[in-house]
């Protein structure tokens, strides 16, 4: 239904830019060499790699849509988001 695309588009742009209020303490946490004023670039490349990840795995969740079916698809791609958010966020 049109609600539930909705809300699964919601879903994906909080993913997206869930990240950023935080990926500086992260650049810092991941490389103790770097401070405040160095942050900045490393957070976004931690930021810039959601997007990196969709670039790369966009044509095989289209065959995978041409094969098993759109709705099979969105289901599986929100489900391993939702995975692989928790565990980003669960990460020491």
């Amino acid at each position: 239904s049109t609600a539930a695309l909705a809300f699964a588009m919601l879903t994906q742009s909080f993913l997206l830019v869930g990240v950023f209020p935080y990926s500086g303490f992260l650049a810092m946490h991941l490389v103790p060499s770097l401070d405040e004023d160095s942050a900045g670039r490393f957070a976004g490349l931690i930021a810039s790699s959601f997007m990196v990840g969709r670039t790369f795995t966009s044509f095989l969740w289209g065959r995978a849509a041409d094969k098993y079916g759109r709705t099979f698809s969105i289901e599986a791609s929100l489900l391993l988001s939702a995975v692989f958010s928790v565990l980003f966020g669960l990460a020491p």
